[in-house]
Formats: C-alpha cells, structure tokens, sequence
C-alpha cells in the first residue's frame, strides 16, 4: 500500500540530520544557537546548504553538546 506521504529516503543534508539524531538534538536548539526562529532551520534543510551554512550549523550543534 502505498502512503500519500511517502518517506524520502535521501533527503537534504543528510549529514546534519544524522548528527542531531545520534546526539538528540532537535532543530529548535539549533536555532536558539544561532538566533532564528525554528521554521527557518527546518526550512534552510529542505535544500543542500552551502559549506559555509553547513560550518555554522556544526558550531550551533557543538555548543548544544556543549550546554548538557
């Protein structure tokens, strides 16, 4: 059966995903970190971020981490 929202297996940033699935981070957190309101993180991640985007979206995680 097939569901009308069908999972994408390959979504964008990838990577970032991962990571704050293994260390429980949420993008809501990511977004406090870097003074944006948290649709604008789940937005930026619908499409392949820059470089640039990417590092200061590892910082934002890292400083996450780092307030547990």
């Amino acid at each position: 059966e097939k569901s009308m929202y069908p999972i994408n297996r390959n979504p964008a940033n990838k990577d970032i995903r991962i990571k704050c699935l293994e260390n429980g981070i949420r993008f809501w957190q990511i977004a406090l970190k870097l003074h944006v309101s948290p649709e604008t993180i789940t937005r930026k991640l619908r499409t392949e971020l820059p470089e640039e985007e990417k590092e200061a979206i590892y910082r934002a995680i890292e400083l996450v981490m780092l307030d547990r």
